[in-house]
């Protein structure tokens, strides 16, 4: 298993996501709906509050708001990112917005539904444990929490893209196996209703609602 420090891979994700979100912006994946393998609005009903989770600049918003929530709270490590999903949500008062990492971020708010797309993809395998911990005592009891992974071999690995005209775009992401999933999960007492894999252009994912008892 491959590890690198905590505040290496926080502080390069950062820069890189701060440079590209006007990317993220401009291609309005804001639009995207429902893109997530699987039907959430089972999962979520009129009036709850809910917890976007690595929001980026609002990708997940039209489809969350559309289950009419009381509260939806976007949580993201970049400004920019945050910055761009303001223009869209600024005049709306069911969404607030918080720049904070996974492990640092606080709140005295309890949430009806998680959701983490794309964004645990992430976490490292040493620090699993510790963000599902925290997203079990984030929510409700008998509420749901929805994440995807990258299917791998616990690893790590800097990956380079190009965003239109940001090139070199280096990010870390980890990649982990459908064991060490379910044993954290297991040891931070969720209930996994639902495992499946889904087929991606560059990367298998592994899709989980999980369950607070």
């Amino acid at each position: 298993m491959s590890t690198i420090s905590k505040n290496i891979v926080t502080i390069q994700n950062s820069k890189e996501y701060n440079r590209i979100a006007h990317v993220y912006f401009n291609r309005k994946y804001t639009n995207s709906g429902n893109s997530y393998d699987i039907d959430l609005k089972t999962y979520i009903k009129p009036g709850y509050f809910i917890l976007d989770f690595g929001c980026g600049p609002g990708n997940n918003f039209n489809f969350l708001l559309s289950c009419k929530p009381k509260l939806l709270v976007g949580v993201d490590i970049s400004q920019k990112m945050l910055d761009y999903a303001n223009l869209d949500v600024k005049n709306n008062s069911v969404i607030k917005l918080i720049r904070s990492s996974f492990e640092e971020f606080k709140i005295n708010i309890k949430f009806d539904f998680i959701l983490a797309h794309l964004s645990f993809v992430h976490v490292q395998p040493e620090n699993l444990d510790t963000i599902l911990i925290k997203c079990f005592g984030l929510l409700n009891g008998d509420r749901y929490f929805f994440a995807n992974y990258f299917e791998g071999n616990d690893e790590i690995k800097i990956m380079e893209s190009e965003w239109d005209n940001e090139k070199e775009v280096k990010r870390y992401f980890c990649f982990l196996k459908k064991q060490t999933l379910e044993r954290a999960y297991k040891k931070a007492h969720f209930e996994i209703k639902k495992i499946f894999l889904s087929e991606g252009k560059s990367f298998n994912r592994i899709n989980i609602i999980a369950k607070k008892p």
